[in-house]
């Protein structure tokens, strides 16, 4: 059995006799060229496709063993190359998500063999940079810099723009109802922001309102959030790790000295647990079973690599 780290992107498999707990990794050698890799899926037709800066795509149809580089795909009916970096791809159904630099926004129906540029409404400054796509219970949450967060009820062939704070929004999970959590930085601190809804008898308006934490979150972006079905979690630079039952009220459960503090790069949701990639000297992973309050360390990489 074979499992790819997406959350960390370093082409690593796991091992048959750590599988289901990714206990065990093993380096697969087989993507040589430079550029660093964003974000991974598996398409709806079983491919594996990775993607990253500066147009990076690539794909795999033997589990990850090899990789094929393309540069250039079929977009809006026409061969196009690939120039802009590529910073998250997402699976909803049977459609792919592409999202990333200057605005861009693909869907794709055929698990990647052609593409439809999207223009969501009310983003106006071309610079925008989309940096994750998440499935929520408005539908699909996209989410950016210049306090861009956009939802999509259509499965991505719409989008609106939502109310949030000014800042740069790096990854959004959604608990199953209306409420959502983004995490990012504003002014060079971390920032939380939660997801309300306001309904009148026409209208559902959508507002996202900074949270107050448990300690202050100045040199400390947040780079990722997931849900477990009961917790969030959102982890970022110097070792943070913060959770939540509600989005609102968080508990400080980040690294402290003398133990290294890492910079945690993403988290997703493990069962009952988590698990969260990290770099800045330390390069492997931390795992959580009890929904966030402990978490044991996995190297997977010698000090000084980097996911």
């Amino acid at each position: 059995m074979r499992i790819i780290c997406f959350l960390a992107l370093c082409a690593l498999s796991s091992a048959a006799a750590g599988a289901s707990t990714g206990t065990v990794w093993n380096e697969l050698n087989t993507v040589k060229e430079a550029g660093t890799l964003r974000s991974l899926a598996q398409a709806p037709d079983g491919t594996l496709i990775s993607v990253g800066d500066a147009g990076l795509y690539r794909t795999s149809t033997d589990g990850g063993v090899t990789w094929v580089t393309k540069t250039s795909i079929n977009l809006d009916n026409s061969d196009q190359p690939l120039t802009k970096a590529i910073f998250d791809l997402k699976v909803s159904g049977p459609r792919l998500i592409m999202a990333g630099a200057n605005r861009l926004l693909l869907t794709s129906d055929d698990s990647g063999a052609t593409w439809t540029t999207q223009t969501p409404a009310n983003i106006n400054a071309a610079g925008v940079r989309f940096n994750k796509v998440s499935v929520t219970d408005a539908g699909l949450t996209a989410v950016g810099t210049s306090g861009a967060i956009i939802e999509s009820d259509d499965n991505g062939d719409t989008w609106t723009r939502t109310t949030a704070p000014a800042a740069e929004y790096r990854a959004v999970a959604g608990d199953g109802t209306s409420t959502a959590v983004a995490v990012g930085y504003q002014d060079s601190m971390g920032i939380i922001v939660t997801r309300a809804e306001t309904t009148t008898d026409t209208t559902t308006t959508v507002t996202w309102t900074k949270a107050t934490t448990p300690i202050a979150l100045d040199t400390r972006t947040l780079f990722g959030v997931a849900y477990n079905g009961s917790t969030y979690a959102a982890v970022g630079a110097n070792g943070t790790i913060l959770t939540s039952t509600d989005g609102t009220t968080w508990t400080d459960h980040s690294l402290k000295p003398p133990s290294p503090l890492p910079n945690f790069t993403d988290v997703i949701a493990v069962g009952n647990g988590f698990l969260t990639s990290a770099n800045n000297g330390v390069a492997g992973f931390l795992t959580s079973t009890d929904s966030g309050a402990t978490w044991t360390p996995i190297t997977v990489l010698p000090s000084g690599s980097s996911f």
